[in-house]
């Protein structure tokens, strides 16, 4: 029965390590010649990169678990299996490329691991300057706090044995609760003086590990420093080969990846970003000159328009001045052998209703009357198809008696 158990359990061993064995051979292959490895010529269908088994870092850039594969800092396998070389072309050069976010999640990935290596660098400097500047004073520095946790338990052990007195001396008294609270309170500093004694034995601990630090970094007068692209310790003065061996390791290498790849991105995001500042400085440069055009443009208009109005209304005004007739009665006497009991005065006037020239007219008689002194001058008037012309004596007077205005 015993053995019958045994074989079970070998054959479930053996059966678990080669399915094991088999996938990761299963994936090795897929990884070197793709998942459509056994497939025949024109067979299965073609994988495009948005496929699901596609690496999208790759597509991007890396793949991140490949760069660390066998490291201190090993992310495992991909679980993407696919990484093509064909496919990550065709991705960066169709018009799809930089629009299915996977340039946002991978540098997102990026960022996160490089602030990680970043927090590593700072720890280890921090923790050698410590070390260095600990090299004179650390042995001092850790005997006065050593000093001073034995003085505080020496003054709690005191405490204690006074305590214990006085609740021997209540419980002979017959004081019992006095005596259980003295007893209670040297418990409660029992336990501290336990805690300072633990605190104690850590800062030996510490003492003992800052020295076997200090031996390990000051070990042949060898000063350390810290990678500051992987984070990792380095001899100062360590030999080329040492130093090349450090350069050339796959961690310093996929660290120095991470950070190139990570330059690379933000460059491109920045320049794609000041060329769509630019196309739309342009674009708004374009829009405030088509409404300057449209503002000059209007203002052509209203002028147009306004000097078109004053045109129209020039000559709508000279049109009236054309229609327009001043009819004047006037009652005229002359101190001579004859007299006009009536004639007609009629002639054209401007905008300021001033009489320019007026003409009397009777029964072909013609004369002029000036505006300004309304006196009558020699004149002529064209009565009918004669033009007639009057010269009138020097004592010839015309009186103004009434002055009507028609417009016609």
């Amino acid at each position: 029965m015993n053995r019958t158990r045994g074989r079970r359990k070998w054959i479930v061993y053996v059966d678990l390590h080669l399915a094991i064995m088999t996938d990761y051979m299963a994936q090795m292959l897929n990884e070197l010649m793709g998942p459509q490895r056994n497939s025949l010529p024109g067979e299965g269908g073609a994988i495009d990169f948005d496929h699901p088994d596609v690496c999208r870092d790759f597509l991007v850039g890396f793949c991140l678990a490949e760069a660390f594969r066998n490291t201190k800092n090993d992310l495992g396998f991909c679980p993407y299996p696919i990484h093509d070389e064909a496919l990550k072309k065709r991705y960066q050069e169709s018009h799809r490329f930089g629009r299915l976010g996977y340039e946002e999640k991978y540098l997102e990935r990026l960022n996160r691991m490089h602030s990680e290596v970043r927090r590593k660098i700072e720890k280890n400097e921090a923790r050698l300057v410590h070390t260095r500047a600990d090299t004179h004073v650390s042995c001092e520095v850790y005997d006065k706090k050593k000093k001073d946790l034995i003085e505080k338990r020496e003054m709690i052990g005191r405490r204690i044995e006074g305590l214990m007195e006085e609740a021997e001396i209540e419980g002979q008294q017959g004081n019992v609760a006095a005596a259980q609270t003295a007893v209670q309170k040297a418990d409660e500093l029992t336990k501290e003086r336990e805690d300072l004694k633990k605190q104690e034995e850590e800062l030996e601990l510490e003492r003992q590990r800052a020295i076997t630090m200090e031996d390990q970094l000051t070990a042949g007068n060898k000063q350390m420093q810290v990678c500051q692209v992987c984070g990792c310790f380095m001899l100062t003065n360590d030999a080329q080969s040492r130093i090349d061996d450090h350069l050339s390791g796959k961690l310093h290498i996929a660290y120095t990846r991470i950070k190139e790849q990570i330059d690379f991105m933000m460059k491109a995001k920045e320049e794609k970003r000041l060329q769509i500042e630019k196309e739309r400085g342009r674009d708004r440069d374009d829009r405030r000159r088509d409404d300057r055009r449209d503002d000059r443009d209007s203002r052509d208009r209203d002028r147009e328009r306004d000097r078109d109005r004053k045109e129209r209304e020039g000559r709508r005004d000279r049109s009236r001045d054309k229609r327009r007739t001043l009819a004047i009665i006037v009652t005229a006497s002359l101190y001579g052998s004859t007299a006009f009991e009536s004639c007609y005065y009629c002639c054209g006037f401007s905008d300021t209703l001033a009489v320019r020239e007026a003409a009397i007219v009777t029964e072909g008689t013609a004369a002029t009357i000036d505006e300004a002194n309304v006196e009558i001058e020699v004149g002529h008037v064209t009565a009918g198809d004669a033009d007639v012309s009057t010269s009138l004596p020097s004592d010839f007077g015309i009186s103004i008696s009434s002055l009507y205005l028609s417009r016609n």
